[in-house]
């Protein structure tokens, strides 16, 4: 299927569609992916051992302009299974451009369940996603999992995991708390699961947001009424990253996170502030008398790095950690500078669906 089959295919032609409809107990699995090839095979796995029932499920596998032969393996895997799927392949790369795609194939009754390409998922993962919009209300439009411990080989992959785990570094996300059930939460979960019409609605992704689109679509679904809940639904992210790429990945998020902070300045959390803070209280240290103060410090940071690290994280991995944690945090607050200041042609609402009616979306 191309691309200009995706384009054309109309969501909603059987009519305008409500977030608040009751849930359908189909599911439509959307697996976006470019150059995932390694890792494919333990993704699509995790997928085949989904304690849900087959016939409740099919997918839609989006190939963005990958060069590995990732399609391939998605394909012959759809085969071997007998799975009710499909691959689109993009010429076009960007998460947002191929989820796009992915929702114009959706039957505008299907819970849309949005994964990715590099996340193991726990065998009850899609099953707890679809029975959690069941229970909740129908004021709940976006449900997501839990980001658990990630996994990465390797002194640069035990870096970056430590980054995420521990809470001196980006390990205080509610994404990735694993304790407690359901519950409400402020802003975008992890991946998650999407009440019938919900993304078709809103008007899917903003396709000019090549980072943070899943913040800027959360910000779009509470300003149309919607909420966002977390569910006990566990899947393991990947790393697929080395500690100097993550940190270049840090930066592009903030530069995207200001943006999306200017489009939606309800958004905006003292978290977001932090780090840019911290930049510039550094650098105004630095340069004067009271310099001395960065070594107490320095020494006090470190020592929460090594109260609050992961149990059996190596000591050389946290020592590292003293020097890494503030160079990430440093990229994001830079980043959230160079978006806050620089022009971007980002006002406005993204260009609506093919065949979605724009009055048939829900009133604030």
């Amino acid at each position: 299927m191309d691309a200009a089959a995706a384009s054309t295919h109309d969501p909603l032609r059987s009519g305008a569609y409500d977030p608040a409809m009751d849930c359908a107990r189909r599911a439509c699995l959307v697996v976006p992916f470019r150059n995932e090839a390694r890792h494919l095979p333990d993704v699509l796995q995790s997928l085949r051992e989904q304690n849900i029932e087959s016939v409740r499920v099919r997918y839609i596998f989006v190939d963005s302009a990958s060069v590995d032969g990732g399609a391939r393996i998605v394909e012959e895997w759809l085969r071997a299974t007998g799975a009710d799927g499909e691959v689109l392949r993009l010429d076009r790369p960007g998460i947002a451009v191929a989820l796009n795609a992915a929702i114009g194939r959706a039957q505008a009754d299907e819970i849309l369940v949005r994964l990715d390409a590099h996340t193991r998922y726990d065998p009850s993962y899609v099953r707890s996603l679809v029975d959690a919009l069941d229970q909740l209300p129908s004021s709940v439009w976006w449900v997501g999992g839990s980001q658990s411990e990630p996994d990465a080989p390797g002194f640069g992959g035990a870096l970056v995991r430590a980054l995420m785990t521990n809470p001196l570094g980006l390990g205080g996300s509610d994404m990735r708390r694993t304790a407690g059930g359901l519950r409400r939460i402020d802003g975008n979960p992890y991946l998650g699961a999407f009440r019938p019409g919900t993304l078709q609605s809103v008007g899917g992704f903003d396709e000019r947001w090549t980072a943070n689109e899943d913040s800027e679509l959360a910000a779009r679904i509470e300003r149309a009424g919607g909420e966002i809940w977390h569910a006990p639904a566990p899947c393991t992210y990947l790393i697929t990253r080395g500690p100097w790429e993550t940190a270049v990945l840090w930066h592009k998020y903030g530069t995207w996170r200001a943006r999306t902070i200017r489009r939606h300045p309800g958004t905006l959390r003292a978290r977001h502030v932090a780090p840019p803070a911290a930049v510039v209280l550094g650098v105004a240290l630095a340069c004067s008398p009271a310099r001395v103060l960065l070594l107490p410090l320095a020494a006090v940071f470190a020592a929460l790095v090594l109260a609050r690290r992961r149990r059996g994280e190596a000591l050389a991995v946290t020592a590292a950690s003293v020097a890494y944690f503030p160079l990430v945090h440093a990229a994001f607050g830079t980043g959230l500078l160079r978006g806050w200041c620089s022009p971007v042609r980002t006002a406005g609402a993204p260009t609506p669906l093919p065949g979605l009616d724009a009055e048939a979306a829900p009133a604030p």
